[in-house]
């Protein structure tokens, strides 16, 4: 995620106050659930991709 997705994603929460859109919640409460999922996710692949390499070399 780049920094100007984080900014335009703290706009979008801060506005929320002002703009009592349903839209807008779901955007950003499906943004921010997809930041924390990312990195669980990368961790996940990564560990994946460290066991498959233990396993080729016959641990």
């Amino acid at each position: 995620m780049s920094i100007g997705t984080k900014v335009t994603l703290y706009g979008l929460i801060k506005s929320r106050r002002r703009y009592a859109d349903p839209a807008i919640n779901i955007i950003a409460a499906q943004y921010k659930y997809f930041s924390t999922l990312t990195p669980l996710c990368n961790l996940i692949a990564r560990r994946e991709k460290n066991m498959v390499i233990i396993n080729r070399r016959g641990y």
